[in-house]
């Protein structure tokens, strides 16, 4: 049995139940942090050509603020935000008004202290625990009495919890939308040569590779591209590939990462590739091009596969030898590499 408390409504004269419905609250906020990515997703990907899924400082604060702004509105306008909306919870002061932008906004503040601990490791459980015992056995968590505030269940409808689980469903497919966006190549199929270069340069832009605006700059951790050769058969690309002769140690040093923007700016633009047999299955191309990983050495050795219908060979040699253990930075290196369509698959 749920344990209530009632609140006299003196614009309204009559009494609201405010019930201890802790997971209702975390389902709410689960829904709100969905809204809010998206709308962060939007701006980074859509304005900034950002890669939303690496961990860098500014994908943790950014939404931070877009949370801290956007719920801050919804809750002075409209005493909910969309997760509340969806779960039937609505927050007011005692007496049923709607809360203030000053108070909505240092109740989102305090969220983050009391609710999350700052995300600081264990502290953060610690703290999640806490709010939990509080609205379940006193109604109120800590982050509304200090803004005096209280949440009020509307009603318990069973079907709110439905629209919760389709939200879910719905976000999946929206993270599942965004990583095709900025992993897999916006142009497909049978490519022009201006087409891949754009594929390549948009990988390279969602992956840090290229200076902003200019797409000749090259970032310190990323050597210049090689030159490419690209053999065009009625428009249609057909082959790419590049050679290094007499070069030094410095000219393969971030190599891997262009070659991965080549593979993947080409073959993920065959029909058959998809985002799962790119990145995510047992056997997809880049957990066999790549099985260790991006790192240097993968450059120091040869290497022949064929992906949905293109063979990609890479040819290393270090002072006219292929076993590379021994080279130094003033060895003499000779690479080569090509992607070719064949129309076979094995």
């Amino acid at each position: 049995m749920v344990a209530s408390v009632y609140i006299n409504n003196a614009d309204e004269h009559k009494t609201t139940l405010v019930a201890r419905f802790p997971w209702r609250r975390y389902f709410a906020r689960v829904v709100d942090h969905g809204v809010y990515s998206i709308a962060w997703w939007c701006i980074a990907v859509f304005g900034f050509h950002w890669n939303i899924f690496d961990l860098t400082l500014k994908n943790i604060v950014i939404p931070l603020v877009i949370q801290f702004l956007l719920e801050s509105f919804f809750l002075c306008l409209f005493g909910r935000t969309p997760g509340k909306a969806l779960l039937g919870i609505v927050v007011s002061d005692k007496i049923g008004r709607k809360p203030t932008f000053r108070q909505a906004f240092f109740r989102t503040c305090r969220i983050l202290f009391y609710g999350y601990g700052l995300f600081i490791p264990i502290y953060s459980a610690y703290r999640m625990y806490k709010s939990y015992r509080e609205c379940n056995d006193f109604g109120l968590a800590t982050w509304d009495k200090k803004a005096e505030l209280i949440s009020i269940l509307k009603d318990k409808r069973a079907t709110r919890l439905v629209g919760f689980a389709l939200f879910n469903g719905l976000h999946v497919l929206i993270i599942a939308l965004f990583l095709s966006i900025i992993f897999m190549p916006q142009y497909r199929g049978d490519i022009t040569s201006a087409q891949f270069n754009y594929n390549i340069e948009r990988y390279a832009r969602f992956h840090g590779m290229l200076l902003r605006n200019d797409s000749l700059a090259v970032t310190p951790s990323f050597r210049s591209p090689p030159t490419l050769n690209i053999v065009e058969t009625n428009g249609v690309v057909e082959e790419i590939s590049f050679e290094i002769i007499d070069g030094r140690f410095s000219d393969v040093w971030g190599l891997e990462h262009w070659i991965r923007a080549y593979v993947i700016s080409f073959v993920g633009a065959q029909e058959s590739a998809n985002l799962w047999n790119i990145y995510f299955s047992r056997d997809s191309l880049l957990v066999e091009l790549f099985p260790d990983g991006l790192w240097f050495g993968w450059v120091h050795r040869s290497h022949r596969h064929v992906f949905h219908g293109v063979e990609i060979i890479y040819q290393f040699e270090v002072d006219g030898l292929t076993d590379w253990i021994n080279f130094s930075r003033d060895s003499v290196i000779n690479a080569r590499f090509s992607m070719r369509k064949t129309y076979i698959d094995f």
